[in-house]
């Protein structure tokens, strides 16, 4: 499995810029200079300490794919030594005697080939003492042996197994950062939202202290007029009063909500909205119907989902490698080596002490382990991770299209609430204007005035959360379908 089909960090950067520049052209507010979303959302993807930390996950997740690559490097051995009545000594274990009665220097190379061969090569030169009266002969071989696995580790299928788990931690590293481009984007989106929500109820409290302050302006003049009593004059002035400390606490609420926007975005600069504090009713307003996803589809595109089934494909490679590990342990082992003598230099080969320069051999080995105790158990743990992962999978998925229905509901609630709020909106104007008229012309109180504008500053802040919650259950419902539409 090559290197090849991962799926390169800059590819994967690029996707995620077309998600969100796809998604800034669906939610792209009319009025600001330029594309002011996107603009957000590629600040907080390009400063967010915790993507940042996703790609450095990423790329060590790359380089342990390649690392394994390491099978194939050439291995180069040399070694020298004096053997003289030389025995076998017990307990001497990863010891290796070069000769038992000579000088002797060799050096050799081994390599695996694919599809699945172990390759060496060799060459050794000794000098032999009184041997078949020779006081001395040099004697040098060149050697060539292949070993092939035939049922384990056949077409070397333990480093397959090996390369398919370090592949799937890789695109699980990959999914886990489209899982946090998904969460911070999503998260952009909302604090966005919020701080128009919190400008536009900042600009409602703004109009109903304007109007409390006018109606005190006219209690004042009607009662220098004496058409009015003095006490109607009390009333506005405490409602004037209570009303800028309303817009002071909408005012705290707006600048808070900068404030998290800027958290989101990784940066410590000022963030200033530039549309105006009526956009986001308009919005509101003009949004289309929901684009239905299958829940099918939306699945293949979260990456909280996909970063679970790269964790059940490791796992299953894991498990795949173990399997094959228990196999016996057969193989085909094919060498050739010629040989030859020389008295006075060991650069030269002659035939002293056989007929033959070349020599031959063929064999067929097995091996087994009597129990396979720690495999077995290694195998039971990976089978519970499986069954872990399936559970969680199926978790995801009620997860996933409980997100999902609950959107379209707040969704359709939001629009049916505007559609109430708007119809009463006229009938709250006209009520502010008519009672004025009446308190101006001396039929009305300042009381009945002070309810009337009250009410349509309820009613404007009830448009305002209405239109925010309206947007705010699109952006849930693209972030739990992961964006795909």
């Amino acid at each position: 499995m090559d290197s090849d089909n991962i799926m390169t960090i800059g590819h994967f950067q690029r996707t995620i810029l077309v998600w969100i520049a796809f998604f800034a052209l669906f939610f792209s507010l009319p009025g600001t200079r330029g594309n002011e979303l996107l603009e957000l959302l590629q600040e907080a993807e390009a400063n967010s300490p915790v993507l940042n930390a996703a790609r450095a996950r990423i790329e060590q997740a790359l380089q342990q794919h390649e690392e394994l690559l390491e099978f194939f490097d050439t291995q180069l051995y040399a070694g020298a030594g004096k053997g003289e009545n030389s025995r076998n000594i017990p307990l001497s274990g990863d010891y290796t005697v070069l000769s038992a009665e000579s000088y002797a220097i060799e050096a050799g190379l081994a390599r695996a080939i694919a599809p699945g061969a172990y390759f060496n090569i060799g060459a050794r030169s000794e000098l032999l003492d009184d041997i078949v009266g020779y006081k001395e002969l040099y004697q040098n071989t060149l050697g060539l042996r292949v070993r092939i696995p035939l049922l384990q580790d056949r077409g070397f299928s333990i480093l397959g197994y090996r390369r398919s788990a370090a592949l799937a931690e890789y695109n699980r590293a990959v999914s886990d950062l489209l899982a946090l481009s998904q969460e911070l984007r999503y998260q952009v989106e909302q604090a966005y939202i919020s701080a128009y929500e919190a400008l536009s109820a900042y600009n409602v409290t703004q109009g109903a202290s304007q109007r409390f302050a006018a109606l005190v302006k006219d209690a004042h003049e009607l009662t220098r007029l004496k058409a009015i009593p003095d006490y109607q004059v009390h009333s506005a002035e405490r409602e004037l009063q209570i009303g800028l400390e309303d817009e002071e606490k909408a005012r705290n609420r707006y600048d808070l909500s900068l404030v998290t926007l800027g958290n989101l975005l990784g940066s410590s600069r000022e963030i200033k909205l530039r549309a105006t504090p009526e956009i986001i009713v308009e919005m509101g307003s003009k949004q289309a119907d929901l684009s239905i996803v299958p829940l099918e589809k939306a699945m293949q595109y979260r990456g909280l989902v996909l970063s679970i089934q790269h964790r059940q494909q490791a796992a299953r490679a894991e498990y795949d490698r173990i399997e094959e590990e228990m196999k016996d342990n057969v193989s085909l082992n094919v060498g050739v080596s010629a040989r030859g003598e020389n008295r006075h230099t060991p650069f030269e080969m002659h035939r002293k002490l056989s007929d033959e320069y070349l020599g031959g051999e063929i064999s067929l080995t097995w091996t087994r382990p009597l129990d396979y105790q720690g495999s077995k158990t290694r195998l039971a743990r990976l089978t519970a991770l499986i069954s872990e992962l399936k559970a969680e999978l199926q978790q995801a998925q009620l997860t996933v299209s409980r997100e999902m229905k609950n959107a379209e509901l707040n969704f359709l609630s939001a629009r049916r609430r505007i559609e109430i709020i708007g119809k009463g909106m006229q009938a709250a104007r006209e009520t502010v204007a008519s009672e004025q008229e009446r308190f101006r012309l001396g039929e009305g109180s300042s009381v009945d005035v002070l309810d009337a504008q009250k009410n349509l500053t309820v009613i404007l802040q009830r448009l305002t959360v209405a239109s925010a919650d309206l947007l705010r259950a699109r952006s849930q419902y693209q972030y739990a379908c992961g964006f795909c539409e």
